[in-house]
């Protein structure tokens, strides 16, 4: 995710966002330690690299127990 080359990162937040769509209803836990990474790049991206963190985070957040995932989704 913290790749310097764009296309690295780009295919890493969509590997992220299938893992994660994937494994719905169960295993954010296996998520946990990647969803500050994936919200701080998310405000900080543009265009196709922005595309693939939102779709990650979004993936992410469905797995999240709706308390956790509040401000999450209040701030995308």
């Amino acid at each position: 995710l913290e790749d310097s080359n764009v296309k690295i990162r780009n295919m890493a937040a969509l590997a992220i966002s299938s893992l994660a769509e994937s494994s719905h209803p169960h295993g954010i836990e296996a998520f946990n330690p990647i969803v500050d990474q994936l919200w701080r790049h998310s405000h900080k991206l543009r265009g196709k690299s922005l595309a693939a963190f939102v779709k990650a985070m979004g993936a992410i957040i469905s797995l999240m127990p709706t308390q956790q995932a509040i401000p999450y989704a209040k701030d995308m």
